[in-house]
Protein backbone atom coordinates (compact mmCIF):
# COMPACT_ATOMS: atom_id res chain seq x y z
CA UNK A 1 0.00 0.00 0.00
CA UNK A 2 1.21 3.17 -1.02
CA UNK A 3 2.13 5.65 2.27
CA UNK A 4 1.82 8.96 0.34
CA UNK A 5 -0.37 10.75 -2.67
CA UNK A 6 0.04 9.72 -6.30
CA UNK A 7 -0.72 12.29 -9.03
CA UNK A 8 -0.28 13.83 -12.67
CA UNK A 9 -0.74 10.28 -14.80
CA UNK A 10 0.07 10.10 -18.07
CA UNK A 11 0.05 7.21 -20.23
CA UNK A 12 1.53 6.46 -23.43
CA UNK A 13 -0.85 5.78 -26.84
CA UNK A 14 -0.95 1.93 -26.36
CA UNK A 15 -1.26 2.09 -22.54
CA UNK A 16 2.30 0.08 -21.69
CA UNK A 17 4.17 2.77 -19.78
CA UNK A 18 2.46 4.84 -17.31
CA UNK A 19 3.99 7.94 -15.59
CA UNK A 20 3.35 9.68 -12.42
CA UNK A 21 4.73 11.82 -9.34
CA UNK A 22 4.24 10.39 -5.62
CA UNK A 23 6.42 10.51 -2.46
CA UNK A 24 6.00 7.09 -2.25
CA UNK A 25 9.22 4.73 -2.40
CA UNK A 26 8.39 2.88 -4.89
CA UNK A 27 11.28 1.05 -5.36
CA UNK A 28 11.67 0.24 -1.77
CA UNK A 29 15.15 1.53 -0.53
CA UNK A 30 16.80 2.61 2.12
CA UNK A 31 17.47 6.81 2.54
CA UNK A 32 14.70 7.73 0.14
CA UNK A 33 13.70 11.65 0.56
CA UNK A 34 10.28 12.19 1.02
CA UNK A 35 9.49 14.08 -1.56
CA UNK A 36 7.42 13.53 -5.13
CA UNK A 37 9.63 11.41 -7.55
CA UNK A 38 8.80 10.74 -11.05
CA UNK A 39 8.39 7.09 -12.01
CA UNK A 40 7.78 5.36 -15.24
CA UNK A 41 5.24 1.91 -14.29
CA UNK A 42 5.93 -0.36 -17.72
CA UNK A 43 3.12 -3.01 -17.81
CA UNK A 44 2.98 -6.63 -19.20
CA UNK A 45 1.07 -6.60 -23.18
CA UNK A 46 -0.43 -9.92 -21.49
CA UNK A 47 -2.37 -8.72 -18.49
CA UNK A 48 -1.47 -5.26 -18.00
CA UNK A 49 0.42 -5.92 -14.53
CA UNK A 50 3.55 -3.91 -13.96
CA UNK A 51 6.43 -5.28 -14.55
CA UNK A 52 8.95 -2.88 -14.06
CA UNK A 53 9.58 0.57 -12.29
CA UNK A 54 11.79 2.97 -13.20
CA UNK A 55 12.96 6.53 -11.44
CA UNK A 56 12.98 8.98 -13.53
CA UNK A 57 13.84 11.90 -11.53
CA UNK A 58 17.52 10.83 -11.04
CA UNK A 59 20.72 12.97 -10.88
CA UNK A 60 22.91 12.54 -13.95
CA UNK A 61 26.12 11.86 -12.48
CA UNK A 62 24.98 9.56 -9.09
CA UNK A 63 21.97 8.36 -9.94
CA UNK A 64 20.63 9.44 -6.56
CA UNK A 65 16.73 10.79 -6.45
CA UNK A 66 15.79 14.27 -6.24
CA UNK A 67 15.97 16.16 -3.74
CA UNK A 68 12.99 18.62 -4.19
CA UNK A 69 9.92 17.96 -5.44
CA UNK A 70 9.14 16.68 -9.15
CA UNK A 71 5.58 17.20 -10.94
CA UNK A 72 3.81 17.24 -14.30
CA UNK A 73 5.51 14.42 -16.18
CA UNK A 74 4.96 13.55 -19.98
CA UNK A 75 5.93 10.99 -21.91
CA UNK A 76 7.00 10.08 -25.14
CA UNK A 77 4.50 7.66 -27.51
CA UNK A 78 6.95 5.02 -27.30
CA UNK A 79 7.37 5.39 -23.01
CA UNK A 80 11.31 6.30 -23.94
CA UNK A 81 11.61 9.96 -23.09
CA UNK A 82 9.68 11.52 -19.94
CA UNK A 83 9.60 15.41 -19.23
CA UNK A 84 9.53 16.98 -15.99
CA UNK A 85 9.70 19.94 -13.72
CA UNK A 86 11.59 20.19 -10.44
CA UNK A 87 13.55 22.48 -8.25
CA UNK A 88 16.09 19.65 -7.54
CA UNK A 89 19.48 20.15 -9.66
CA UNK A 90 20.15 16.83 -11.54
CA UNK A 91 22.83 17.88 -13.78
CA UNK A 92 26.35 18.96 -12.64
CA UNK A 93 28.16 19.70 -15.75
CA UNK A 94 27.64 19.79 -19.76
CA UNK A 95 30.29 18.13 -21.68
CA UNK A 96 29.84 16.00 -24.69
CA UNK A 97 28.44 13.88 -25.52
CA UNK A 98 25.15 14.47 -23.59
CA UNK A 99 25.51 17.87 -23.14
CA UNK A 100 22.88 17.75 -20.30
CA UNK A 101 22.45 21.54 -19.43
CA UNK A 102 24.35 21.82 -16.69
CA UNK A 103 25.48 22.72 -13.57
CA UNK A 104 22.08 23.93 -12.46
CA UNK A 105 23.00 26.13 -9.59
CA UNK A 106 20.17 28.72 -10.01
CA UNK A 107 17.45 27.02 -6.95
CA UNK A 108 14.37 27.49 -9.22
CA UNK A 109 11.91 25.07 -11.23
CA UNK A 110 13.59 23.50 -14.16
CA UNK A 111 12.17 21.44 -16.85
CA UNK A 112 13.88 17.92 -17.64
CA UNK A 113 14.05 14.92 -19.59
CA UNK A 114 15.56 11.26 -18.76
CA UNK A 115 15.83 9.81 -22.52
CA UNK A 116 16.35 6.41 -22.82
CA UNK A 117 16.79 6.05 -26.06
CA UNK A 118 20.17 6.69 -25.43
CA UNK A 119 20.74 3.88 -23.67
CA UNK A 120 19.11 1.22 -21.27
CA UNK A 121 19.90 3.65 -18.18
CA UNK A 122 18.90 6.78 -19.31
CA UNK A 123 20.51 10.16 -19.52
CA UNK A 124 19.34 13.10 -17.53
CA UNK A 125 18.95 16.69 -19.46
CA UNK A 126 17.93 19.89 -18.52
CA UNK A 127 16.28 21.61 -21.20
CA UNK A 128 14.99 25.21 -19.97
CA UNK A 129 18.59 26.58 -20.75
CA UNK A 130 20.45 28.90 -23.25
CA UNK A 131 23.18 27.63 -24.49
CA UNK A 132 26.16 29.78 -25.62
CA UNK A 133 28.10 29.27 -28.35
CA UNK A 134 26.28 26.25 -28.87
CA UNK A 135 27.64 23.58 -30.82
CA UNK A 136 31.54 24.72 -30.36
CA UNK A 137 34.21 23.69 -27.38
CA UNK A 138 33.40 26.83 -25.87
CA UNK A 139 30.09 25.76 -24.91
CA UNK A 140 28.60 27.21 -21.69
CA UNK A 141 25.08 27.61 -20.13
CA UNK A 142 23.55 30.80 -18.75
CA UNK A 143 21.93 29.52 -15.70
CA UNK A 144 17.95 30.71 -16.33
CA UNK A 145 16.98 33.99 -13.99
CA UNK A 146 13.65 31.90 -13.78
CA UNK A 147 11.23 29.15 -13.07
CA UNK A 148 10.68 26.86 -15.61
CA UNK A 149 7.39 24.29 -15.52
CA UNK A 150 4.27 22.50 -16.94
CA UNK A 151 6.05 20.58 -19.80
CA UNK A 152 5.05 18.73 -21.98
CA UNK A 153 6.47 16.60 -24.80
CA UNK A 154 5.65 15.68 -28.11
CA UNK A 155 4.89 12.05 -29.18
CA UNK A 156 7.60 11.36 -31.13
CA UNK A 157 9.43 12.95 -27.82
CA UNK A 158 11.60 15.16 -30.41
CA UNK A 159 10.12 18.55 -29.03
CA UNK A 160 9.28 20.03 -25.47
CA UNK A 161 7.06 22.87 -24.95
CA UNK A 162 6.81 24.69 -21.39
CA UNK A 163 5.68 27.88 -19.27
CA UNK A 164 9.03 29.92 -17.81
CA UNK A 165 8.97 33.49 -16.30
CA UNK A 166 12.88 33.25 -17.00
CA UNK A 167 14.44 36.61 -19.03
CA UNK A 168 17.54 35.21 -20.34
CA UNK A 169 15.88 32.08 -22.41
CA UNK A 170 16.65 33.99 -25.29
CA UNK A 171 19.11 36.73 -26.56
CA UNK A 172 20.08 39.34 -24.37
CA UNK A 173 17.05 42.43 -24.36
CA UNK A 174 14.66 39.89 -26.32
CA UNK A 175 12.67 39.24 -23.29
CA UNK A 176 11.60 42.29 -21.39
CA UNK A 177 7.74 41.88 -21.18
CA UNK A 178 8.15 40.91 -17.07
CA UNK A 179 5.82 37.73 -17.91
CA UNK A 180 5.16 34.43 -18.03
CA UNK A 181 5.90 33.12 -21.91
CA UNK A 182 5.64 29.91 -23.79
CA UNK A 183 9.23 28.43 -25.15
CA UNK A 184 9.69 25.30 -26.83
CA UNK A 185 12.69 23.01 -28.08
CA UNK A 186 12.42 21.27 -31.18
CA UNK A 187 15.30 18.55 -29.79
CA UNK A 188 15.86 16.94 -26.81
CA UNK A 189 19.25 16.32 -27.51
CA UNK A 190 20.62 19.67 -26.24
CA UNK A 191 21.52 20.74 -29.37
CA UNK A 192 19.17 23.91 -30.22
CA UNK A 193 18.08 26.78 -27.92
CA UNK A 194 14.78 27.48 -26.77
CA UNK A 195 12.54 29.66 -28.98
CA UNK A 196 9.88 31.63 -28.01
CA UNK A 197 6.17 29.86 -28.94
CA UNK A 198 3.32 32.85 -27.74
CA UNK A 199 4.48 35.14 -30.07
CA UNK A 200 2.44 37.42 -32.76
CA UNK A 201 2.17 37.58 -36.42
CA UNK A 202 3.19 41.29 -36.43
CA UNK A 203 7.15 40.99 -34.94
CA UNK A 204 7.13 38.21 -33.50
CA UNK A 205 7.13 39.58 -29.97
CA UNK A 206 4.63 39.20 -26.80
CA UNK A 207 3.52 42.40 -25.65
CA UNK A 208 4.51 44.13 -22.62
CA UNK A 209 1.31 43.42 -20.87
CA UNK A 210 0.41 39.81 -21.70
CA UNK A 211 1.73 36.65 -20.07
CA UNK A 212 1.28 32.93 -22.14
CA UNK A 213 1.56 29.87 -20.17
CA UNK A 214 0.10 26.03 -21.44
CA UNK A 215 -1.57 25.37 -17.82
CA UNK A 216 -3.31 27.27 -15.12
CA UNK A 217 -1.97 30.75 -14.59
CA UNK A 218 -0.44 29.75 -11.23
CA UNK A 219 1.26 26.22 -11.49
CA UNK A 220 -1.14 23.89 -8.99
CA UNK A 221 -2.06 20.16 -8.82
CA UNK A 222 -3.01 19.98 -12.26
CA UNK A 223 -1.06 18.64 -14.62
CA UNK A 224 -1.28 19.94 -18.31
CA UNK A 225 -2.48 18.31 -21.64
CA UNK A 226 -0.01 17.48 -24.49
CA UNK A 227 0.30 20.97 -26.08
CA UNK A 228 3.04 20.61 -28.71
CA UNK A 229 2.31 18.04 -31.70
CA UNK A 230 5.38 16.18 -33.07
CA UNK A 231 4.00 17.69 -36.85
CA UNK A 232 4.90 21.32 -37.29
CA UNK A 233 5.34 21.00 -34.16
CA UNK A 234 2.37 23.40 -33.51
CA UNK A 235 2.08 24.51 -29.61
CA UNK A 236 -1.09 25.71 -27.73
CA UNK A 237 -1.11 28.19 -25.31
CA UNK A 238 -3.24 30.23 -23.40
CA UNK A 239 -2.75 34.06 -23.72
CA UNK A 240 -3.59 37.10 -21.73
CA UNK A 241 -6.20 39.60 -24.07
CA UNK A 242 -3.90 39.96 -26.70
CA UNK A 243 -4.43 39.30 -30.08
CA UNK A 244 -1.59 37.60 -31.42
CA UNK A 245 -3.36 35.86 -34.23
CA UNK A 246 -3.81 38.65 -36.94
CA UNK A 247 -1.24 40.40 -39.32
CA UNK A 248 -1.72 44.04 -38.30
CA UNK A 249 -2.92 43.94 -35.10
CA UNK A 250 -4.94 47.62 -35.48
CA UNK A 251 -7.30 46.20 -37.66
CA UNK A 252 -9.01 44.23 -34.95
CA UNK A 253 -10.19 47.93 -33.49
CA UNK A 254 -10.14 50.59 -36.50
CA UNK A 255 -12.27 52.72 -33.95
CA UNK A 256 -10.25 52.67 -31.49
CA UNK A 257 -6.41 52.86 -33.53
CA UNK A 258 -5.70 55.51 -31.13
CA UNK A 259 -5.80 53.40 -28.05
CA UNK A 260 -4.06 50.65 -29.60
CA UNK A 261 -0.26 51.38 -30.46
CA UNK A 262 1.40 48.01 -31.85
CA UNK A 263 3.16 47.42 -28.77
CA UNK A 264 -0.06 46.99 -26.48
CA UNK A 265 -2.86 45.39 -27.90
CA UNK A 266 -4.76 44.64 -24.77
CA UNK A 267 -7.65 47.48 -25.37
CA UNK A 268 -8.56 45.63 -28.97
CA UNK A 269 -10.34 42.94 -27.14
CA UNK A 270 -13.36 43.32 -25.39
CA UNK A 271 -13.01 42.59 -21.74
CA UNK A 272 -9.92 41.13 -20.16
CA UNK A 273 -10.45 37.24 -20.81
CA UNK A 274 -7.92 34.80 -21.72
CA UNK A 275 -7.39 33.03 -25.20
CA UNK A 276 -6.03 30.05 -26.53
CA UNK A 277 -3.70 30.24 -29.26
CA UNK A 278 -1.86 27.91 -31.69
CA UNK A 279 1.43 28.19 -32.66
CA UNK A 280 2.83 26.85 -35.83
CA UNK A 281 6.61 26.85 -35.33
CA UNK A 282 8.04 25.68 -38.81
CA UNK A 283 5.54 28.18 -40.67
CA UNK A 284 6.21 30.81 -37.88
CA UNK A 285 2.61 31.35 -37.99
CA UNK A 286 -0.20 32.13 -34.66
CA UNK A 287 -3.93 31.54 -35.20
CA UNK A 288 -7.07 32.33 -32.08
CA UNK A 289 -8.10 28.99 -31.59
CA UNK A 290 -10.91 30.71 -28.79
CA UNK A 291 -12.90 32.18 -31.25
CA UNK A 292 -16.57 33.03 -31.48
CA UNK A 293 -18.73 31.28 -34.11
CA UNK A 294 -18.72 34.05 -36.46
CA UNK A 295 -16.88 32.28 -38.95
CA UNK A 296 -14.43 34.00 -40.80
CA UNK A 297 -14.38 36.87 -38.26
CA UNK A 298 -12.12 37.27 -35.35
CA UNK A 299 -14.18 37.56 -32.29
CA UNK A 300 -12.67 36.28 -29.46
CA UNK A 301 -14.42 34.13 -26.58
CA UNK A 302 -16.34 36.16 -24.42
CA UNK A 303 -15.35 34.48 -21.45
CA UNK A 304 -11.71 32.85 -20.48
CA UNK A 305 -10.74 29.65 -22.49
CA UNK A 306 -7.46 27.82 -21.06
CA UNK A 307 -5.43 24.51 -20.86
CA UNK A 308 -5.17 23.57 -24.82
CA UNK A 309 -4.64 19.82 -25.31
CA UNK A 310 -3.51 19.27 -29.53
CA UNK A 311 -3.54 15.94 -30.96
CA UNK A 312 0.14 14.39 -31.86
CA UNK A 313 -0.61 15.32 -35.50
CA UNK A 314 -1.57 18.78 -35.03
CA UNK A 315 -5.28 18.62 -36.56
CA UNK A 316 -7.25 18.89 -33.53
CA UNK A 317 -7.34 21.00 -30.60
CA UNK A 318 -9.53 20.63 -26.78
CA UNK A 319 -9.74 23.65 -24.35
CA UNK A 320 -12.06 24.47 -21.62
CA UNK A 321 -14.16 27.61 -21.67
CA UNK A 322 -16.33 29.83 -19.74
CA UNK A 323 -17.03 32.10 -23.11
CA UNK A 324 -20.87 31.13 -24.46
CA UNK A 325 -20.56 32.09 -28.47
CA UNK A 326 -17.78 29.67 -29.10
CA UNK A 327 -20.07 27.34 -30.78
CA UNK A 328 -22.98 28.11 -33.39
CA UNK A 329 -26.27 26.31 -31.36
CA UNK A 330 -26.03 29.54 -28.64
CA UNK A 331 -29.92 28.88 -27.76
CA UNK A 332 -29.45 28.20 -24.22
CA UNK A 333 -25.43 29.64 -23.28
CA UNK A 334 -24.86 28.64 -19.68
CA UNK A 335 -22.37 29.96 -17.00
CA UNK A 336 -20.49 27.03 -16.49
CA UNK A 337 -17.08 25.43 -17.88
CA UNK A 338 -17.43 23.89 -20.31
CA UNK A 339 -14.90 21.25 -23.21
CA UNK A 340 -15.01 22.11 -26.76
CA UNK A 341 -13.25 20.56 -29.72
CA UNK A 342 -12.15 22.14 -32.94
CA UNK A 343 -9.87 20.36 -35.91
CA UNK A 344 -8.76 22.07 -38.44
CA UNK A 345 -5.98 20.30 -40.00
CA UNK A 346 -4.85 22.36 -42.62
CA UNK A 347 -7.42 24.76 -43.01
CA UNK A 348 -7.26 28.40 -41.29
CA UNK A 349 -9.14 28.18 -37.97
CA UNK A 350 -11.04 31.02 -39.19
CA UNK A 351 -13.55 28.97 -41.91
CA UNK A 352 -13.68 26.33 -38.54
CA UNK A 353 -16.30 26.22 -35.61
CA UNK A 354 -15.95 24.68 -32.23
CA UNK A 355 -18.26 21.87 -31.22
CA UNK A 356 -19.08 21.42 -27.65
CA UNK A 357 -17.81 18.04 -25.87
CA UNK A 358 -19.36 18.35 -22.56
CA UNK A 359 -22.96 18.20 -24.03
CA UNK A 360 -25.51 16.62 -21.47
CA UNK A 361 -26.77 13.75 -23.52
CA UNK A 362 -30.50 15.26 -23.68
CA UNK A 363 -28.20 17.71 -25.99
CA UNK A 364 -29.60 20.44 -24.53
CA UNK A 365 -26.97 23.10 -22.54
CA UNK A 366 -30.22 23.95 -20.05
CA UNK A 367 -29.28 20.60 -18.59
CA UNK A 368 -25.44 21.85 -18.01
CA UNK A 369 -25.39 22.05 -14.14
CA UNK A 370 -21.48 21.92 -13.47
CA UNK A 371 -17.82 22.62 -14.53
CA UNK A 372 -15.89 20.40 -16.70
CA UNK A 373 -12.22 20.72 -17.37
CA UNK A 374 -8.66 19.29 -17.74
CA UNK A 375 -9.14 18.17 -21.24
CA UNK A 376 -6.91 15.62 -22.74
CA UNK A 377 -7.53 14.63 -26.58
CA UNK A 378 -6.20 11.42 -27.97
CA UNK A 379 -3.56 11.01 -30.06
CA UNK A 380 -5.62 10.14 -32.87
CA UNK A 381 -7.49 13.15 -32.73
CA UNK A 382 -10.71 11.18 -31.90
CA UNK A 383 -11.27 11.29 -28.09
CA UNK A 384 -10.99 13.77 -25.71
CA UNK A 385 -11.01 12.52 -21.47
CA UNK A 386 -12.30 15.45 -19.38
CA UNK A 387 -13.37 16.03 -15.72
CA UNK A 388 -16.83 17.10 -14.95
CA UNK A 389 -18.95 18.25 -12.10
CA UNK A 390 -21.73 17.78 -14.26
CA UNK A 391 -24.85 15.14 -13.66
CA UNK A 392 -26.05 15.02 -16.67
CA UNK A 393 -23.51 13.96 -19.54
CA UNK A 394 -24.16 10.02 -19.52
CA UNK A 395 -27.64 8.00 -19.73
CA UNK A 396 -25.91 4.89 -18.03
CA UNK A 397 -29.47 3.28 -16.84
CA UNK A 398 -30.47 3.84 -20.82
CA UNK A 399 -34.11 4.77 -19.48
CA UNK A 400 -33.89 8.83 -20.76
CA UNK A 401 -33.38 10.58 -17.22
CA UNK A 402 -30.85 12.60 -15.75
CA UNK A 403 -30.61 10.08 -12.43
CA UNK A 404 -27.23 8.22 -13.29
CA UNK A 405 -24.33 10.57 -11.98
CA UNK A 406 -25.84 11.04 -8.30
CA UNK A 407 -22.02 10.58 -6.25
CA UNK A 408 -22.37 14.57 -6.30
CA UNK A 409 -18.23 13.82 -7.18
CA UNK A 410 -16.06 15.41 -10.41
CA UNK A 411 -15.68 12.20 -12.35
CA UNK A 412 -13.96 11.42 -15.58
CA UNK A 413 -15.44 11.04 -18.91
CA UNK A 414 -14.55 10.31 -22.71
CA UNK A 415 -16.15 11.86 -25.57
CA UNK A 416 -16.05 10.42 -29.12
CA UNK A 417 -16.08 12.54 -31.87
CA UNK A 418 -16.56 9.83 -34.26
CA UNK A 419 -19.30 7.70 -32.70
CA UNK A 420 -20.26 11.08 -30.79
CA UNK A 421 -21.21 9.40 -27.37
CA UNK A 422 -19.79 10.16 -23.58
CA UNK A 423 -19.06 7.49 -21.19
CA UNK A 424 -18.51 7.66 -17.70
CA UNK A 425 -14.74 6.05 -17.11
CA UNK A 426 -14.35 6.70 -13.28
CA UNK A 427 -16.16 3.80 -11.77
CA UNK A 428 -15.40 0.39 -10.52
CA UNK A 429 -14.94 -2.81 -12.50
CA UNK A 430 -19.00 -3.50 -11.67
CA UNK A 431 -19.84 0.05 -12.80
CA UNK A 432 -20.30 1.47 -9.43
CA UNK A 433 -20.09 5.49 -8.99
CA UNK A 434 -17.08 6.44 -7.47
CA UNK A 435 -17.39 7.88 -3.54
CA UNK A 436 -15.66 9.88 -1.25
CA UNK A 437 -13.68 11.79 -3.84
CA UNK A 438 -12.88 13.10 -6.86
CA UNK A 439 -11.41 11.93 -9.88
CA UNK A 440 -9.03 14.02 -12.39
CA UNK A 441 -6.65 14.63 -14.84
CA UNK A 442 -7.46 11.73 -16.98
CA UNK A 443 -5.26 10.30 -19.74
CA UNK A 444 -5.85 8.22 -22.25
CA UNK A 445 -4.83 5.62 -25.03
CA UNK A 446 -4.63 5.90 -28.80
CA UNK A 447 -8.46 4.62 -29.92
CA UNK A 448 -8.79 2.00 -31.23
CA UNK A 449 -5.78 0.23 -31.72
CA UNK A 450 -5.37 -0.80 -27.44
CA UNK A 451 -9.04 -0.35 -26.41
CA UNK A 452 -10.03 2.66 -24.41
CA UNK A 453 -7.97 2.85 -21.60
CA UNK A 454 -7.88 6.25 -19.18
CA UNK A 455 -5.69 6.78 -16.34
CA UNK A 456 -6.69 9.02 -13.97
CA UNK A 457 -5.79 10.35 -10.35
CA UNK A 458 -8.99 9.85 -7.97
CA UNK A 459 -9.33 10.55 -4.19
CA UNK A 460 -12.29 7.53 -4.36
CA UNK A 461 -12.17 4.78 -1.94
CA UNK A 462 -14.28 2.25 -3.88
CA UNK A 463 -12.51 2.23 -6.97
CA UNK A 464 -10.42 -0.88 -6.35
CA UNK A 465 -11.24 -3.24 -3.40
CA UNK A 466 -7.60 -3.18 -2.32
CA UNK A 467 -7.21 0.50 -2.06
CA UNK A 468 -7.27 1.37 1.72
CA UNK A 469 -4.73 4.25 2.32
CA UNK A 470 -7.50 7.10 2.25
CA UNK A 471 -4.91 8.79 -0.50
CA UNK A 472 -5.25 10.10 -3.83
CA UNK A 473 -4.01 7.16 -5.78
CA UNK A 474 -4.02 6.61 -9.55
CA UNK A 475 -6.31 4.19 -11.56
CA UNK A 476 -7.28 2.91 -14.91
CA UNK A 477 -10.21 2.14 -16.31
CA UNK A 478 -9.86 -0.24 -19.36
CA UNK A 479 -13.24 1.16 -21.44
CA UNK A 480 -16.18 1.23 -18.34
CA UNK A 481 -16.37 -2.70 -18.15
CA UNK A 482 -18.22 -4.25 -21.16
CA UNK A 483 -20.32 -7.97 -21.52
CA UNK A 484 -18.57 -10.47 -22.71
CA UNK A 485 -18.52 -14.85 -23.38
CA UNK A 486 -15.81 -16.24 -20.81
CA UNK A 487 -13.27 -18.07 -23.44
CA UNK A 488 -14.82 -16.36 -26.07
CA UNK A 489 -10.91 -15.37 -27.32
CA UNK A 490 -12.31 -14.14 -31.09
CA UNK A 491 -15.39 -12.89 -29.85
CA UNK A 492 -17.35 -14.66 -32.49
CA UNK A 493 -20.11 -15.89 -29.83
CA UNK A 494 -18.93 -19.37 -29.55
CA UNK A 495 -15.78 -20.87 -27.23
CA UNK A 496 -14.60 -23.34 -29.71
CA UNK A 497 -10.76 -25.19 -30.60
CA UNK A 498 -10.41 -21.76 -32.83
CA UNK A 499 -10.00 -19.71 -29.21
CA UNK A 500 -8.05 -22.16 -27.87
CA UNK A 501 -5.61 -21.64 -31.09
CA UNK A 502 -5.67 -17.72 -31.38
CA UNK A 503 -4.61 -17.56 -27.55
CA UNK A 504 -1.96 -20.20 -27.34
CA UNK A 505 -1.10 -18.67 -30.91
CA UNK A 506 -0.76 -15.33 -29.04
CA UNK A 507 1.08 -15.86 -25.98
CA UNK A 508 3.44 -18.33 -27.58
CA UNK A 509 3.53 -18.10 -31.27
CA UNK A 510 3.73 -14.37 -31.66
CA UNK A 511 0.39 -13.96 -33.42
CA UNK A 512 -2.03 -10.97 -33.23
CA UNK A 513 -3.49 -9.90 -29.96
CA UNK A 514 -6.99 -10.76 -29.54
CA UNK A 515 -9.60 -8.46 -29.89
CA UNK A 516 -10.70 -6.47 -27.26
CA UNK A 517 -11.30 -8.13 -23.84
CA UNK A 518 -8.76 -9.68 -21.28
CA UNK A 519 -11.30 -11.25 -19.34
CA UNK A 520 -12.52 -13.48 -22.32
CA UNK A 521 -9.23 -14.69 -22.55
CA UNK A 522 -8.80 -15.48 -18.61
CA UNK A 523 -10.80 -19.06 -19.56
CA UNK A 524 -9.93 -19.83 -15.67
CA UNK A 525 -10.70 -16.38 -14.42
CA UNK A 526 -7.92 -16.33 -12.15
CA UNK A 527 -7.41 -12.66 -12.78
CA UNK A 528 -4.42 -13.68 -15.38
CA UNK A 529 -3.93 -14.30 -19.28
CA UNK A 530 -1.70 -17.46 -19.44
CA UNK A 531 -0.80 -20.60 -20.18
CA UNK A 532 -3.38 -22.31 -17.79
CA UNK A 533 -6.08 -20.38 -19.47
CA UNK A 534 -5.12 -22.50 -22.83
CA UNK A 535 -5.23 -25.77 -21.15
CA UNK A 536 -8.85 -24.80 -19.94
CA UNK A 537 -9.94 -24.33 -23.32
CA UNK A 538 -8.17 -27.48 -24.22
CA UNK A 539 -9.57 -29.76 -21.74
CA UNK A 540 -13.52 -28.00 -22.52
CA UNK A 541 -13.24 -28.71 -26.08
CA UNK A 542 -11.64 -32.56 -25.26
CA UNK A 543 -15.04 -32.88 -23.00
CA UNK A 544 -17.06 -32.36 -25.93
CA UNK A 545 -18.15 -29.60 -23.93
CA UNK A 546 -19.18 -31.59 -21.27
CA UNK A 547 -17.29 -30.21 -18.30
CA UNK A 548 -14.58 -27.97 -17.08
CA UNK A 549 -16.67 -24.90 -18.25
CA UNK A 550 -15.23 -21.49 -18.40
CA UNK A 551 -16.55 -19.55 -15.07
CA UNK A 552 -19.25 -16.97 -15.86
CA UNK A 553 -20.60 -15.30 -17.94
CA UNK A 554 -20.75 -18.46 -19.73
CA UNK A 555 -23.91 -20.53 -18.76
CA UNK A 556 -24.17 -22.75 -21.97
CA UNK A 557 -22.17 -24.68 -24.16
CA UNK A 558 -24.90 -24.42 -26.94
CA UNK A 559 -25.97 -21.08 -26.19
CA UNK A 560 -23.77 -19.34 -23.88
CA UNK A 561 -24.57 -15.81 -22.56
CA UNK A 562 -22.73 -12.39 -22.79
CA UNK A 563 -22.50 -10.63 -19.26
CA UNK A 564 -20.30 -8.66 -16.85
CA UNK A 565 -17.26 -10.33 -15.04
CA UNK A 566 -18.55 -11.35 -11.32
CA UNK A 567 -14.80 -10.85 -9.92
CA UNK A 568 -14.26 -7.56 -11.04
CA UNK A 569 -10.53 -8.84 -10.96
CA UNK A 570 -9.14 -5.37 -12.99
CA UNK A 571 -8.45 -7.62 -16.32
CA UNK A 572 -9.93 -4.91 -18.88
CA UNK A 573 -12.50 -5.32 -21.52
CA UNK A 574 -14.40 -3.11 -23.91
CA UNK A 575 -17.96 -2.26 -23.91
CA UNK A 576 -19.35 -3.77 -26.99
CA UNK A 577 -20.53 -7.34 -26.73
CA UNK A 578 -19.29 -9.86 -29.19
CA UNK A 579 -20.77 -9.82 -32.01
CA UNK A 580 -23.26 -12.71 -32.02
CA UNK A 581 -23.84 -13.15 -28.33
CA UNK A 582 -26.49 -15.28 -27.46
CA UNK A 583 -26.44 -17.05 -30.76
CA UNK A 584 -26.32 -21.13 -30.87
CA UNK A 585 -23.27 -23.19 -30.67
CA UNK A 586 -21.47 -26.77 -31.75
CA UNK A 587 -19.00 -27.99 -29.80
CA UNK A 588 -16.17 -28.07 -32.28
Amino acid sequence: MLTSASFHPRTTPDGLVVVLATASNLLGLPGWPNVPQIYALTRSQFDGNVISITLVSRHQDTGAPAGSSCSRPSVSDDGLVVAFDTAASLVSENSAPNRVGGPDNNAKFDVYVRDFRVNPSGVTRRISVRRIDIGTPEETIDDPDGSSFYASISGNGNAIAWTSSATDLLPPGTDTNGRNDVYAVTATNGTVNPVRASVDNCDGQSTTAAFSTIGDTVPNTRGVGRVISSVGPRVVFTGAPCDWATTARLAVCPANAGLCPVTNCDTCLPGPFHQVYVRDLAAGTTQLVSRGSQLGALVPGNGHSQRPSISDDGVAIAFESFATNLEKDLTAPDTFEDVFRIGFGDLPLATIGCVLVSLPFTGSRAHIDGNSMSPMISADAEHVAYASAATALVDENGNGLRDDDTNGKVDVFVWSQELLWTRRYSVTSTRAQAVNGDSLNPSLTAFPQNGRVVVYESLATNLDPADANGLRDIFETWSPQGVFIRGDVNKSGCVTSEDRNDLQNFLFGGGPDPPGCEDSEDANDDGRVDLTDVQRLALFIASGCTTNWPPPPFDSATMPLCGNDPTGDGLRCLAEAPQFCGQTCDCQ
